[in-house]
């Protein structure tokens, strides 16, 4: 999520990741799927059918008077493969 004004300065960005983290049957972190036998507590990932609504703050800038607020879900099928952009949003603030 990123915060604009009208001259395209970036004044807030923030993000959250979800991941899986599987391990194997010995307890180590692995990223091969037919290695892992469950999901480690540190997995961040939805599970199916889950939704989320995430919030973030920031302060509004002085002198700013319009901001350009977007939102970009993007997903990767793997950590080294491109980011592919689900959805995205964007919407004009006024103060």
């Amino acid at each position: 999520m990123t915060a604009s004004d009208a001259q395209g300065t970036q004044h807030f960005r923030g993000e959250r990741q979800y991941r899986n983290i599987g391990r194997d049957a010995q307890g180590l972190v692995k990223t091969a799927v037919w290695q892992i036998t469950r999901l480690s507590e540190e997995s961040t990932a939805l599970r199916p059918e889950e939704t989320r609504r995430e919030g973030f703050a920031f302060s509004w800038p002085q002198g700013v008077q319009e901001l350009t607020v977007q939102a970009r879900l993007t997903y990767r099928i793997t950590p080294a493969a491109q980011p592919v952009v689900m959805q995205e949003e964007s919407h004009r603030l006024a103060r």
